[in-house]
């Protein structure tokens, strides 16, 4: 163990295996490392129960083994009881406060518990006291890039792999991370470095996943398709393959994938989260062969696991809007300097058309459409927090011209010199308000789309990111729903000749007087390109991606109805 250790500072086993032979107490040696070793082979085979009974037993034996207590929390965050397990590791620190492990354990159950911003301080501190695991640097980038925090999430995937270039899964990151911020070609050639030397089947398999990701992205549905379709015979258990490649499948009755899909969720070692995308995958399936009450309870089914995963809470939400109504009564606005990109924020509830809004503008001259970046939420938080933290219950205009420098310095990195630069961050309706209050040049387009579609098509998605946790129960849905509409008319009523209202169903019945007044409002210049969004170039990493490249129409109007007997909540909270 000592000779491992002077090689490997951090290796877990050897720190234990350690541990055991010299614990002081004369009851752990009666624990040797066959039974520990025992313990974690049932944890590989799944057998969380048993191992963590075992566990416990061995423990009450040798208190002072601390892999054993590792072992317990561990089998305890597999059964999702991530509070039990994070107070195991929390008392583990008193006495291993340099434990770089258990600092990155403790973040790892701070993650279960979608306290990302927790979990990422226990990661940095890993970090810190072991600078040089590559592996460290590589969870801490997972926690950035779920946190929508991808620059950050680049700075340490990238000193992963500066550490261990033969990091597959920090290279696959890396991809993923590029991709979201718009360097494709970079991305692709990420995962295709994977593909050429990476040994693991599962890290070839993400890769190729990844590489249809970008395929579909770009509108190129058939190298997505057999891109999955590697994925999945490369590792056949890959369930983000498979959600991916339902998707883009029409369905039979007997279509072969659609038994894998059943045959895979009657196995019982698919991991909770997996799980939750088998079951969209299944839903997808079966409501194309109108097997109806089928589909919904595998719709069901996925979101109620999803919603147990991503522990949403309304009244957070509740809490939060009331607090914004309540700080920018008596907003001040700024008349600061305008340089840098100007801003149009382009924002709603998700699924409501507003990636067709930004192709539409992506056709002007001089726009740069930079997606979905996090950067208004971002700058936004921190001077919520900054107030909140100072007890102050409204917003100076130091605030604001904090929140506007910040802003236009970030927007600068995404807008690749165009004057303008166009943001669909859905959910950034919370912030417009701020927004328009700092950046007298700023502008913002609210879609609005008729209340049942537009949630209906939200619970029926399963978003890659977790950023949207109200979409997975029918009640939050809708109570989301009103509190979303309640903002934006304060917002409105507040800024009334910077917001655009525009009715979906309004834009695709008059496309062209629709796109040409919205254009207008924008202050943007004219090109005939904005009437061809289907045709724009830039690559769609939204649900939308199929969607906005076909010509403009009502998707999925009054799809809903088809399934009336089952969003009864989602009905009666809509009214």
């Amino acid at each position: 163990y000592e000779q491992v250790l002077a090689r490997f500072p951090a290796n877990r086993r050897a720190k234990d295996g350690l541990l055991s032979v010299d614990a002081p107490n004369p009851k752990a040696r009666s624990v040797g490392q066959a039974q520990i070793d025992t313990v974690m082979s049932l944890y590989r085979a799944g057998e969380y129960d048993t191992a963590l009974k075992q566990a416990t037993a061995l423990q009450q034996q040798a208190p002072d083994i601390a892999a054993l207590s590792d072992i317990r929390a561990t089998c305890l965050r597999a059964l999702g009881k991530p509070e039990k397990a994070l107070r195991i590791y929390q008392a583990a620190l008193a006495s291993r406060p340099r434990d770089s492990q258990l600092w990155r354990n403790c973040g790892a159950a701070l993650s279960d518990l979608q306290k990302l911003s927790e979990a990422e301080g226990c990661f940095v501190k890993a970090c810190e006291l072991a600078p040089d695991t590559a592996d460290l640097w590589y969870v801490l980038a997972q926690c950035r890039e779920r946190r929508g925090h991808h620059r950050p999430a680049y700075n340490a995937v990238t000193r992963a792999i500066e550490l261990d270039p033969s990091h597959m899964d920090a290279l696959n990151l890396l991809g993923s991370l590029l991709r979201e911020l718009g360097e494709v070609g970079l991305a692709r050639r990420a995962h295709e470095q994977v593909l050429q030397t990476g040994r693991t089947r599962p890290a070839r398999s993400a890769a190729q996943t990844n590489l249809g990701i970008l395929a579909a992205a770009q509108g190129d549905t058939t190298s997505a398709q057999s891109h999955y379709s590697a994925a999945i015979e490369t590792c056949h258990d890959n369930i983000q393959a498979h959600r991916n490649l339902a998707r883009l499948t029409r369905y039979s009755p007997h279509h072969p994938h659609l038994d894998t899909l059943r045959t895979l969720s009657r196995q019982m070692n698919i991991p909770r989260s997996d799980r939750a995308f088998l079951h969209f995958a299944l839903f997808e399936a079966l409501d194309q062969i109108d097997e109806r009450d089928a589909a919904f309870d595998h719709l069901k089914r996925g979101n109620d696991l999803r919603h147990q995963q991503l522990r949403y809470d309304i009244s957070r939400d509740v809490a939060l809007f009331k607090y914004l109504d309540l700080l920018t009564q008596d907003i001040p606005r700024t008349s600061s300097g305008m340089t840098g990109p100007r801003p149009i924020f382009i924002v709603g509830m998700p699924r409501s058309g507003t990636t067709l809004t930004e192709r539409i503008l992506s056709g002007a001259p001089g726009v740069h459409s930079a997606g979905e970046i996090p950067s208004l939420g971002i700058a936004a938080s921190a001077i919520l927090r900054q107030v909140r933290d100072e007890g102050r219950n409204r917003l100076a205009l130091s605030d604001l011209e904090t929140l506007a420098n910040s802003l236009r310095s970030d927007l600068a990195l995404y807008a690749r010199d165009r004057p303008t630069i166009t943001c669909k961050t859905p959910l950034d309706f919370r912030w417009a308000g701020l927004a328009l209050a700092a950046m007298p040049d700023a502008r913002v387009v609210h879609i609005v789309r008729d209340p049942m579609e537009t949630c209906w098509s939200n619970y029926r998605t399963c978003f890659t990111s977790n950023g949207n946790g109200f979409a997975y129960d029918q009640n939050d849905l809708a109570a989301f729903y009103h509190l979303h509409a309640d903002l934006m008319q304060t917002w409105q009523d507040r800024f009334p000749d910077r917001i655009l209202t525009l009715p979906y169903a309004e834009l695709v019945a008059d496309f062209d007087a629709q796109a040409r007044g919205l254009v207008s409002f924008c202050e943007l210049g004219w090109s005939d390109d904005c009437l061809r969004p289907d045709a724009a170039k830039t690559p769609v990493l939204t649900a939308s991606a199929a969607q906005v490249r076909k010509p403009v129409y009502n998707g999925n109007q009054r799809d809903w109805q088809r399934y009336e007997a089952h969003p009864a909540p989602l009905i009666k909270g809509l009214a």
